[in-house]
């Protein structure tokens, strides 16, 4: 089956915000039925909590690297995810950034280079074409 996907958009002052729609059910190769959802900040002590019945070698496979506890900050990157696209373009590649307008990106200056702009979308902005993803 398919996984339907609506995203959060970027709250006041520009700070993500989790995308609490983000669910729907997926069905394995082998046929096994899953509801996913997207994670939540809140979500930061269950993870913990799993990942502390994990053998070494399941958190080495996971991380791709030696770890025997994952830390405040791996959990952070894990629950608190930003869901906006941003990319960094010259002002001279014209082309490229009337293609962002075109796409509905929104461009700010780069703070520390006059000649550069940082041209930004909401996920929540892209819901005319929604994510879908087939576990076939």
């Amino acid at each position: 089956m398919a996984l339907g996907h609506k995203l959060g958009s970027a709250s006041e002052g520009g700070e993500p915000r989790p995308a609490p729609g983000a669910e729907g059910e997926l069905t394995t190769h082998p046929g096994f039925s899953v509801h996913a959802r997207s994670a939540q900040p809140s979500d930061e002590a269950l993870l913990a909590e799993f990942f502390t019945h994990l053998t070494e070698d399941d958190l080495r496979f996971r991380f791709l690297s030696a770890t025997d506890k994952v830390g405040d900050t791996q959990l952070a990157l894990l629950t608190q995810v930003d869901h906006r696209l941003r990319a960094m373009e010259s002002h001279d590649n014209r082309s490229a950034v009337r293609l962002e307008r075109a796409m509905g990106f929104t461009s700010r200056a780069y703070p520390r280079d006059v000649n550069l702009t940082i041209p930004e979308k909401s996920l929540a902005d892209m819901e005319a074409a929604p994510f879908a993803r087939s576990a076939a």
